[in-house]
């Protein structure tokens, strides 16, 4: 790694000790991006508990993580017609991309209606896709998670 490498990752880790107050504090401007990430980790980790699929989006719709029920859909035994390109989360067909990028383009923007939901067909049957646009997203630079999708298989 390059010093210069070394000094970004240096200076995007805010806990690293180089990055405390001698008295071993996390300086205050530090911990908002860190509560901001616990805050989305929890929310993460309780749709993990419930068994929902979900699909946690940043503000350019780039996936930054999926519930460990989304990821064996999705990437494991592909039982519905998604897929991940580029870091984005893209249908199988034309028509189903079309849909799932107009559903995750309302959920991203912030000043029009509220996102709905639509509805694709899967190797395993029909499924149901709703937007949800995170809470403080707007206002707030550190809160990365912006939207969230929740997919329901069930019948």
């Amino acid at each position: 790694m390059t010093a210069e490498a070394t000094d970004t990752v240096r200076e995007r880790s805010i806990a690293e000790p180089s990055a405390l107050r001698p008295n071993g504090e996390i300086p205050r401007e530090n911990l908002k991006p860190l509560l901001e990430g616990a805050r989305a980790r929890g929310i993460a980790d309780a749709f993990d508990l419930m068994g929902q699929a979900a699909v946690f989006l940043d503000g350019s719709g780039t996936v930054l993580h999926l519930t460990r029920h989304a990821e064996t859909l999705i990437a494991g035994d592909r039982a519905i017609d998604l897929t991940i390109v580029g870091g984005h989360l893209v249908g199988e067909s034309g028509s189903a991309n079309q849909r799932l990028g107009a559903l995750i383009g309302a959920a991203l923007c912030e000043d029009g209606p509220p996102p709905s939901e639509i509805e694709m067909a899967g190797a395993s049957g029909a499924m149901r896709i709703r937007a949800v646009r995170f809470p403080d997203g707007r206002d707030n630079p550190f809160q990365l998670l912006k939207a969230i999708l929740l997919i329901d298989t069930r019948r």
